[in-house]
């Protein structure tokens, strides 16, 4: 055999040994990018794991803010309902003091004079009345009968129109509670 047929054998085994070479590292690169395609693969599953958890999460807080207004809404419903009890109770239980300062007054003006005791007790009515919204018509009357002479002696209101007072106002305030 010459050495020109051995260099050519010689030269193909090399290009022979050069190409397996060559096709082992692209085996070795398919299975690291075969190995990477599954690894992002799984990741993409687990994203999707994650995205479908999440939506569920706000679903459910969706649900929960849903059932946190409807609820506000009750609350705000009740409020108002108790609200507008109170100023029911307020106008009422204002008219029945006014009423009864009236009377209280008109009994004092009838008799020109004042007793001591009856100034303080005018003056705690007049308190509640103006406390639940009272207007100045009434507080003018009271200045007007705190100024007559006063005395001192034995305190006798009208017990009876004070006692029909406070039945008036226990009346409305069961008729507002069974409401």
């Amino acid at each position: 055999m010459d050495i020109l047929k051995i260099g050519g054998y010689a030269s193909a085994i090399c290009a022979i040994l050069l190409l397996a070479k060559n096709i082992y590292e692209g085996v070795v690169v398919i299975n690291n990018l075969n190995s990477t395609v599954i690894s992002l693969n799984q990741e993409v599953v687990d994203l999707k794991i994650n995205v479908e958890k999440t939506q569920k999460e706000i679903s459910e807080f969706k649900k929960s803010f849903s059932e946190l207004k409807i609820k506000l809404n009750e609350l705000n419903k009740a409020f108002k309902q108790m609200k507008l009890e109170d100023e029911k109770q307020s106008n009422s239980i204002r008219s029945i003091l006014r009423q009864l300062i009236i009377n209280y007054t008109n009994d004092i003006l009838d008799r020109q004079y004042i007793y001591n005791e009856e100034i303080y007790c005018l003056r705690q009515l007049y308190e509640g009345y103006a406390l639940l919204g009272g207007n100045c018509t009434i507080e003018e009357r009271v200045k007007e009968v705190i100024k007559l002479p006063a005395k001192a002696g034995l305190f006798n209101p009208n017990k009876q129109m004070i006692d029909k007072a406070i039945e008036e106002i226990k009346k409305i305030i069961q008729n507002n509670k069974g409401e």
